[in-house]
């Protein structure tokens, strides 16, 4: 018994003085010792892709309104953590057409990514802070504290600036070296300025505001909520609600007129590849659809059918436009799945 209690004090003190890497680093204990079967899923036979490359040893993060694996040219980013590690979640570095891991760097607090032609940036939780790392080898660049801020929800990267929302409301906008260019409180969640023109959520919807005069330009409501971070791109913003089915928007950005909107099973969040943006869905499959229409170009089904009750990492798409390489993670199991888009 006396030395139950000794252990007791001893876990209690260790918890009070780094409760969150303690906490983080028994959860992936945890899910490192889990029974994870690998590797579980396998595209059909198609026309639509050629299948690269599949790793079966990274758990993807849950990033919740954003996606913990990202695409940039040659690369496919991931946070998350090895499968048999018990650190603290890291970020990596993959080569888009080999699946081949380029870098690994502890990512010391969790948190959101996005990534650049040139660099990844991670906006953290708790005390909020920007940081940049080298999209070559992962080496920290430079690192920002937000002032009296905590726990980034949104980043964004466009015109060669980062945008950056957190949880108590704040906005921030850096350049490419971490300097603050501007910083304002916004009770509505906020993406990103493009154009001198503010884009953010409002009651069910979304709005785009004159940063200047802070007058509204356009609002739209779509009736449902959505949780994952718009896409910009190109003078439109495609958006998804979080029903089931879900209803996918296409916006035209400068007047928020809807260009169409359709109804699918989207799983996954969506991720753009040039005339084409793809999602994984609820049966199972891989799904395509055309940009300007809406219209579903394909549907290849992974077998077997995704287990929607085992919750091992998350259900993403990745895009490197460069190469036309789609990466796929699975919610249930460890599974990271390389594809190229034969005619995106």
């Amino acid at each position: 018994m006396r030395y139950f209690f000794r252990i007791l004090i001893f876990v209690i003190l260790f918890l009070t003085m780094s409760s969150c890497g303690v906490i983080s680093t028994i959860y992936n204990l945890y899910r490192s010792q889990e029974n994870i079967p690998a590797p579980e899923h396998v595209l059909e036979a198609n026309s639509e892709y050629e299948a690269l490359w599949n790793r079966t040893d990274i758990h993807a993060g849950d990033g919740g309104t954003l996606p913990m694996i990202v695409g940039t040219p040659d690369k496919i980013i991931v946070m998350g953590w090895r499968k048999d590690s018990v650190l603290d979640s890291s970020i990596l570095g993959l080569e888009s057409e080999s699946g081949e891991i380029l870098w690994e760097v502890p990512a010391a607090y969790s948190g959101k990514i996005i990534a650049s032609d040139n660099a990844v940036y991670l906006g953290t939780a708790g005390t909020a802070k920007v940081r940049s790392l080298n999209i070559e080898n992962g080496e920290s660049v430079w690192s920002t504290l937000l002032p009296w801020a905590h726990s980034v929800i949104d980043i964004y990267f466009a015109e060669n600036r980062i945008f950056v929302h957190t949880n108590d409301s704040e906005f921030f906008v850096l350049n490419e070296q971490g300097k603050i260019l501007d910083n304002f409180n916004e009770t509505f969640r906020t993406f990103l300025v493009l154009n001198g023109v503010l884009y953010m959520e409002n009651a069910l919807g979304i709005q785009a505001v004159e940063l200047s005069s802070k007058q509204e330009l356009w609002s739209l409501h779509v009736d449902e909520q959505y949780t994952h971070a718009p896409i910009f791109d190109d003078g439109e913003i495609f958006l998804r609600t979080w029903s089931t089915p879900a209803k996918i928007y296409s916006i035209d950005q400068s007047t928020g007129k809807v260009n169409w909107v359709v109804s699918r099973d989207a799983f996954s969040n969506l991720c753009l590849l040039g005339k084409t943006i793809y999602f994984t869905s609820f049966d199972g499959s891989l799904v395509a659809i055309n940009r300007y229409t809406g219209n579903e170009i394909s549907r290849v089904k992974f077998s077997p059918q995704f287990d929607v009750d085992k919750q091992v990492s998350a259900y993403y798409v990745a895009c490197d436009p460069t190469s036309n390489v789609l990466a796929i993670s699975f919610g249930d199991n460890t599974q990271i799945m390389g594809l190229k888009a034969i005619n995106p």
